[in-house]
């Protein structure tokens, strides 16, 4: 619908505008524009929005133990529990964001919209790339996870930390291994030659209202 420049800028201004502000009042409003995003263009679809942010919080649940302890003594800190609430609230709000307006783009519309906005070829390529080996990475591992809950159930103890990590090992070999027979099939045909877009961009009113009202709101974020 929206041109994917129109989506990377937009999604651009409003993270930048709420890793700038660390105050409660105005993280509350992004959240409340995140989550009305999240409402209005459900084609990436509610599950896979549920389950990021499962992952992402599982880092956040890593910084809610350690943070509060900050300030000595053994005692959870004012400051440092204050501090794990706005990166609680802004890794959740980027999160949904950048899945709303970026992930959801095709490979070929994101690398084609950032040579339009100036980005190097050979780094674009290496992005696309580097994101590509990640979801790699996680399909293996995911479906690793799959296999040995399928054999084997009940992991506890330190067998069951034995089959994590034996799982983490060679999801990270596999990528490896694909990796290196990504790197010589580039070298075969040239290097890096970039990505073509699957569709031709076409800038249009609809864009510039996109861009204009998150420009607004991002804004809006850093006035409160």
């Amino acid at each position: 619908m929206f041109d994917p420049r129109a989506r990377i800028l937009s999604a651009l201004g409003v993270a930048l505008a709420v890793a700038a502000r660390n105050e409660i009042p105005p993280l509350l409003l992004a959240g409340a524009g995140a989550a009305l995003l999240a409402v209005l263009d459900r084609r990436s679809g509610a599950d896979g929005t549920i389950a990021s942010l499962k992952s992402v919080n599982l880092f956040a649940l890593f910084l809610w133990i350690t943070l509060p302890l900050t300030g000595g003594g053994g005692v959870p800190s004012p400051e440092g529990t204050r501090l794990a609430i706005l990166l609680t609230m802004k890794i959740n709000i980027l999160t949904v964001v950048f899945l709303r307006m970026v992930v959801a783009l095709d490979p070929g519309a994101l690398g084609a919209s950032l040579r339009k906005l100036g980005v190097p070829s050979a780094l674009t390529s290496l992005f696309l790339l580097t994101f590509r080996q990640i979801m790699i990475l996680g399909e293996r591992f995911a479906s690793s996870l799959r296999a040995a809950s399928l054999r084997a159930p009940e992991r506890k103890g330190g067998r069951g930390f034995g089959v994590y990590a034996a799982i983490l090992g060679s999801a990270l070999i596999h990528g490896a291994d694909r990796a290196e027979r990504s790197r010589r099939a580039m070298l075969c045909r040239g290097g890096i030659a970039g990505f073509a877009s699957a569709r031709a961009l076409r800038w249009s009113f609809t864009d510039s209202l996109l861009l204009c009202g998150s420009l607004f709101f991002a804004g809006l974020i850093l006035w409160m």
